[in-house]
């Protein structure tokens, strides 16, 4: 994925591949989400203690829900991936407008964003 790069619902479809430079040793936590959503900030996905890049072997703690933004209106999403300083809570969320404090220090070690519209750029 190229930062800023447009993509269409069919390719949200389903949750992306995601490499990013790790330390095997290291645990990670990974989110995305839409920060211009209609009822504010929403989590489309949310992983945490991610043992360095074996994604499915982290917790899930909001599984990946598909982007879709209203119509006619183009929205930015943004993954992350942080460095964990600890282990995060595994308690499931069920809200995924909440704000979300894992308790522990997070430092970012890869970001990109991709755009959609249900319309075409």
């Amino acid at each position: 994925m190229v930062p800023g790069e447009w993509l269409s619902l069919k390719e949200t479809a389903t949750a992306p591949t995601v490499k990013y430079r790790h330390d095997a040793r290291k645990k990670y936590t990974l989110i995305l989400f839409d920060p211009e959503a209609v009822g504010g900030t929403k989590i489309h996905w949310l992983v945490v203690n991610i043992p360095g890049d074996d994604i499915v072997k982290g917790k899930v703690l909001l599984p990946y829900t598909e982007p879709h933004p209203p119509p006619l209106q183009i929205h930015h999403y943004i993954l992350w991936v942080l460095e964990q300083k600890g282990t995060a809570p595994t308690r499931p969320l069920h809200d995924r407008f909440q704000q979300v404090d894992l308790g522990i220090p997070l430092q970012v070690v890869y970001k990109t964003y991709f755009l959609l519209s249900t319309s075409p750029p």
